[in-house]
């Protein structure tokens, strides 16, 4: 049992090292579902319970992971939007952010407006949708429940008042959408991260994904482990997919999900036999790690 494993690693360690475990959520902590099993339950509550930090870093905003924090009793603050926002786990507010600039998103969504793409603008809790968005409200709806649909989101207000966008997404015909990924790096590559992949499953759709430079899982992950005092080797990241790739990269130690394709798993120190089918995989990597 897990107790058994932190309890053996506590008599051989005299002075115990403050430590730290991330865990992504879609596909690692929440299964094919969107429910946690009762083995990883039960290993995250008997990790808390010994100490450990227990952090949920996600590319959902703080409303879409809430409801799991809360669930599991975390108390460690969550990194969401993919590094760009820390928030609490008890109550979803922000408590700190890199924001994209105002003028990077109003060039996007005008490029976006021009082009007929679908657009949503992602705050630190919930997203601003046009009504060209309507055909992937569910698709989006994974980053949280909290949608707010405009008929035209280059005019509306509602996300420009907040002054604090964390991601901005376009879905379009992919020849159009990797047109426009090419222009806004010649013209703001300095100021964005920008990520391309295919939408769903409808065809030739493709997302383009902004977020500010320098900002990811890695970078979200390696500011809590300071603010908490943990050493990076001390630090433990759970993931399946290639945004866990940079906080593989921060970690001590990484594993990837039994089902990660080997593009992903190559960049992880372990790779896990539990897959989201079942569950499991924070249980295994928790006694692994200890």
């Amino acid at each position: 049992m897990l107790r058994d494993v932190i309890a053996r690693g506590r008599t051989t360690n005299a002075a115990v090292q403050p430590r730290l475990i991330a865990l992504d959520l879609d596909g690692t902590l929440l299964r094919r579902d969107h429910t946690v099993s009762p083995a990883d339950e039960g290993a995250v509550r008997e990790a808390i319970r010994s100490g450990i930090h227990v952090a949920i870093c996600t590319g959902r905003v703080s409303t879409g992971a809430i409801s799991t924090a809360r669930k599991l009793g975390l108390e460690t603050t969550m990194v969401c939007a993919d590094g760009g926002v820390h928030a609490c786990p008890k109550s979803a507010d922000k408590l700190w952010q890199s924001p994209l600039s105002l003028a990077a998103v109003e060039h996007a969504i005008d490029l976006s407006h021009e082009r007929g793409f679908a657009s949503f603008v992602f705050l630190h809790h919930e997203i601003h949708a046009d009504a060209r968005g309507a055909p992937w409200l569910d698709y989006v709806r994974t980053w949280t429940p909290h949608v707010h649909v405009h008929e035209r989101i280059v005019d509306a207000d509602g996300w420009r008042s907040h002054d604090d966008v964390a991601v901005l997404l376009s879905i379009g015909p992919k020849d159009a959408i990797d047109a426009s990924a090419e222009e806004l790096r010649k013209s703001r590559g300095e100021d964005l991260t920008i990520v391309t992949w295919r939408a769903g499953s409808k065809g030739e759709q493709q997302a383009l994904m902004l977020r500010p430079a320098g900002v990811d899982k890695g970078s979200g992950l390696a500011k809590l482990a300071r603010e908490l005092g943990v050493d990076r080797e001390n630090v433990c990241a759970v993931g399946d997919w290639y945004n866990d790739v940079p906080m593989f990269a921060y970690a001590g130690r990484s594993f990837a999900m039994g089902q990660s394709i080997d593009d992903v798993k190559k960049h992880a120190t372990d790779a896990l036999v539990a897959t989201c089918d079942d569950g499991g995989g924070v249980a295994e990597a928790l006694e692994r790690w200890l």
